[in-house]
């Protein structure tokens, strides 16, 4: 059934892309992030909403200065203008985005 997404299967699969699209729609978009050991995602913030889910190894995820180790199969809200960063403890690590809404502006320069 293509409606279900296993984790075990996105941890293992694609793991040699930087980052794919498991769902692009009007109100939402999912995207898989798989990073190197010390890779760091951001800091970023962003005008929408991002639910994230980690996949796969331990990650240092640091919202509004704020910084917690995290483990698979947890999760971390972002609300619109917190600002976020994640970087990668394990020798890989994946973690799923899912952005409310799809293409909401996101801030790269946060200074």
């Amino acid at each position: 059934m293509t409606n279900i997404i296993s984790f075990k299967d996105i941890s293992h699969t694609r793991n040699d892309q930087m980052s794919y699209h498991l769902a692009s729609e009007e109100h939402f978009r999912i995207q898989i992030f798989n990073l190197s050991e010390n890779e760091i995602l951001g800091p970023w913030k962003c005008e929408g909403s991002i639910v994230i889910t980690f996949i796969a190894g331990t990650v240092e995820a640091t919202i509004n200065n704020q910084t917690t180790l995290v483990t698979e199969l947890n999760q971390a809200l972002i609300m619109p203008k917190d600002e976020f960063s994640l970087k990668a403890l394990s020798s890989v690590s994946s973690v799923q985005f899912i952005w409310i809404p799809a293409f909401a502006k996101v801030e790269t320069d946060t200074n």
